[in-house]
């Protein structure tokens, strides 16, 4: 740069892969054309936003030297290829079966998005006044859930809080917006099982302790001795509600997101 070498400036037997985009831009497309052994000037600029502030919108030379060229030869793809390397016969069978598992993983995928988009319309339309100990209790949980956490990796909330740096007040408040959204979703929730008179059934109450017993290797009988019951039970109405939220939800697709916001805006 201006004639003299830089820091960071220089690098030995650099594996550089043409369309990567690791080097500035106008870098790889000078490599181009050349032969192994070459010797070549680079000349570049760096970017106005680039990260290191001195070097940003400055020209800079690379003497190169071009030490080898390879690249990927890949087989082609046909039907013993597919035998060899795959459960399948033929190329349709797996190409099949790509697409049946992109295809669960993006419903999959969007039936969560439109979920918790869901969700947050409840958690900002729910309207009633909600005791600040019941914010403060879901925080406490919150907080328990983390320290547990730290101490399968052997550490404590202590030692977190003095690598961080943050006093106990102020590790609680990054829980506080989580918690607050939290309990107003299980408070709304809660409401419209109520209001829907939505309630599991015995086969679903029995059901869903036998998947805890199983999971536990305890019996049922053990399961019920150790959870609260009542609590339990309204867990599996949340449950309800959160699938009759879904299955009545109206979904307007003709409304485009950028003018509905624009008009919520005037």
């Amino acid at each position: 740069m201006d004639g003299v070498a830089f820091e960071g400036g220089k690098a030995d037997d650099f594996p550089l892969k043409l369309g990567s985009g690791q080097f500035i831009p106008g870098f790889e497309d000078q490599i181009v054309g050349h032969s192994i052994g070459d010797e070549f000037d680079v000349n570049v600029t760096f970017p106005e936003e680039y990260q290191m502030e001195e070097y940003a919108g400055k020209p800079a030379t690379f003497k190169v030297k071009l030490n080898g060229i390879n690249m990927t030869e890949l087989p082609e793809i046909d039907d013993d290829l597919i035998k060899d390397t795959t459960e399948f016969d033929t190329i349709e069978e797996w190409k099949n079966d790509i697409r049946t598992k992109l295809e669960a993983q993006a419903e999959s995928r969007a039936a969560g998005q439109f979920e918790n988009y869901l969700m947050q319309q409840i958690i900002d339309t729910a309207e009633g006044v909600i005791p600040k100990c019941m914010f403060d209790r879901r925080i406490d949980q919150l907080i328990n859930d983390f320290s547990r956490s730290l101490k399968q990796q052997g550490m404590s909330v202590d030692i977190y809080l003095q690598y961080t740096g943050m006093d106990m007040d102020s590790f609680r408040e990054t829980f506080q917006e989580r918690a607050e959204n939290e309990v107003k979703l299980r408070l709304a929730l809660e409401k419209i099982a109520e209001l829907e008179n939505l309630a599991p059934s015995e086969e679903d109450i029995d059901n869903g302790l036998k998947d805890v017993a199983a999971a536990n290797n305890l019996s049922v009988e053990d399961v019920k001795k150790r959870i609260d019951m009542e609590t339990y039970i309204t867990d599996l109405k949340v449950v309800k509600a959160v699938d009759f939220v879904k299955e009545n939800a109206v979904v307007d697709n003709t409304i485009d997101p950028e003018k509905s916001e624009e008009s919520e805006e005037e």
